[in-house]
């Protein structure tokens, strides 16, 4: 079985995050590079400003400091890509933990 398990342990909250090699293979070859998805100047820009006014993840109980940027709606399903109230500042842990619940269907 080739199965990879990430367990972060940044947050109180524990994540076990199974990636098959398959899933790996198959997601890296279907998603484009942030910068063709989109993600330039401007929004690093208003990454830089959100992340400023909410310094700690958004997830309850979450006391890390927040590092990315989340589409709450993912603009791919209609969500605003600008709007401020279409964001929030995560972790590193939870956004990558909610991303892959989201491709997975």
């Amino acid at each position: 079985m080739d199965r990879a398990f990430t367990i972060s342990f940044g947050c109180a909250a524990i994540t076990l995050m199974p990636y098959s090699a398959g899933f790996i293979k198959r997601t890296k070859n279907i998603r484009p590079s942030a910068r063709k998805r989109g993600y330039n100047y401007q929004h690093e820009q208003l990454r830089k400003m959100v992340l400023n006014m909410k310094p700690i993840c958004e997830v309850p109980g979450c006391m890390e400091r927040s590092t990315d940027l989340d589409h709450i709606i993912p603009i791919s399903k209609g969500g605003a890509r600008w709007a401020l109230t279409n964001l929030q500042a995560l972790c590193h842990m939870h956004h990558s933990s909610k991303t892959w619940r989201e491709m997975r269907g």
